[in-house]
Parts: structure tokens; C-alpha cells; sequence
């Protein structure tokens, strides 16, 4: 088969010598063993794969959805074994995300209750909701703002457990995302500091919080607590 022919660019600067190449061109390739109809075949699978899979993906995301409305229906303790049953089922899709947030947030709430009187059932729900908000960060079109706040709600979860290194680790990843609850993820780090003794780290991480947030809610309790640690009467004890 011969060398189609070329266009070069002063070939592009006339327009009539421009269409004369372009029909060579076709001419060649139709003539050629391939021929022109198996490439326009070709290209027409791939625009019907992309589309097919774009009707699936959308069917699919309505029918978990649906199941999602059916499942929040169900009352006590069958409506989170269901989000559950849920979430395994449609993993990847928004409304499994989201039940697996509301499974979080049902753990996470029961542990609070249990502060103080359980030991033991603080731990087991604490433990149920870093993992529930665990399984929500994996979905793999969470917004930035999104993944911020659940990486914030898993390291609550982790300071319930007293999980230091696991805590800070997902405040530091939050902080480092794009969004408006960076104030928030530098407040865990310095309770987690303070938890650790780790009082220096602790003042200079309240003092960001109210120097660059400083009208804020946030900014105002980074101040509270900055003042709590330089207190000589409050704070005791040597600092790492």
C-alpha cells in the first residue's frame, strides 16, 4: 500500500488545495486494505460502548438509590442492619455512601451516650463508626470538601478509642484538602497533642488556629485552649 499523501502548511493556507488533499486522502484510505468502512465501524462501537455504559451507570445508580429510600424506611435497629445489607450491595454508588455515613453517624452518637457510663460500649460503637466512616472516604467521587469532613468525623471516632497516631493522621489529611473546615482539622491535631502531653505542639497548633481563623468559632475556642495551656495554674505537668 502506497504513503497516503501529506498536507503541508502552505497546503493549509489554500483552501482549495486543502479539500483537493483531504479527498486524496479519503480516496487512499478507502481504496486501502483496511477500506474507510471498518474504521467507521470501529468508531461507532466505541460511541455505542460509551453510551451503554452511560445508561447502565445511570440505571444502576437509580435503582440504589431506590433500595436506599426502602431501606431508611425500616424501624429500630432493622433500618442500619439494612444500610448495611445496602452498602455491600452497591458499593461505589452515592447512595451507598450515604448510608454508610448515617451508619457512622448512628454509631458515632451512641458512643457519645455511653461516655462516662460504658467504658466498654464506648469503645464497640466508637469502633463501629471510625470503620463505617472508613467504608464512606472510598467512594471514589467524593468532593474535596466531602472527604475533609468525613477524614474530620473518623479521627472523632479515633480519639474516642484514644487512637492517637490514627486520629492525627486522618486531621493532618483533612487539613491538607481544599475546604472550609481546615480550622476544624487543626483543632483535632492540637487535642490530640495535648492528649499525647505534647503541650508545646499543642500551643503553637491553637496559635495558627487563631491567628489565621481568627473571627471564627473555631479561632475563638483555639484561644481558649492556648490560654488554658499557657496558664501556669491550668496546665501541669512537662511538655515533649
Amino acid at each position: 500500500m502506497t504513503k497516503p499523501p501529506t498536507i503541508d502548511r502552505k497546503t493549509l493556507k489554500s483552501p482549495d488545495a486543502f479539500v483537493s488533499k483531504g479527498t486524496q486522502l479519503l480516496g487512499r484510505v478507502s481504496r486501502s486494505r483496511v477500506g474507510l468502512i471498518p474504521i467507521l465501524v470501529v468508531g461507532v462501537l466505541i460511541a455505542v460502548g460509551f453510551y451503554g455504559y452511560d445508561v447502565w451507570e445511570q440505571n444502576r445508580e437509580e435503582k440504589a438509590w431506590s433500595e436506599y429510600y426502602l431501606a431508611n424506611k425500616a424501624e429500630g435497629d432493622a433500618k442500619w442492619d439494612k444500610l448495611k445489607q445496602h452498602h455491600g450491595s452497591w458499593k461505589q454508588s452515592r447512595a451507598a455512601m450515604l448510608g454508610a455515613v448515617e451508619v457512622a453517624d448512628h454509631h458515632f452518637e451512641n458512643s457519645k451516650k455511653e461516655w462516662g457510663k460504658d467504658k466498654a460500649k464506648v469503645q464497640a460503637e466508637a469502633s463501629l463508626a471510625a470503620e463505617w466512616y472508613g467504608n464512606a472516604i472510598e467512594f471514589r467521587h467524593l468532593l474535596p470538601v466531602e472527604k475533609q469532613l468525613l477524614l474530620i468525623n473518623k479521627g472523632n471516632a479515633e480519639e474516642l478509642l484514644e487512637k492517637w497516631s490514627d486520629s492525627y493522621a486522618d486531621y493532618e489529611k483533612a487539613y491538607s484538602l481544599n475546604g472550609a473546615a481546615k480550622a476544624l482539622a487543626l483543632l483535632g491535631m492540637g487535642r490530640v497533642q495535648e492528649a499525647q502531653g505534647e503541650k508545646d505542639k499543642a500551643v503553637q497548633t491553637y496559635e495558627k488556629i487563631f491567628t489565621e481563623f481568627a473571627s471564627s468559632e473555631y479561632g475563638k475556642a483555639a484561644k481558649i485552649n492556648w490560654r488554658k495551656l499557657k496558664s501556669p495554674l491550668l496546665s501541669a505537668g512537662k511538655s515533649k
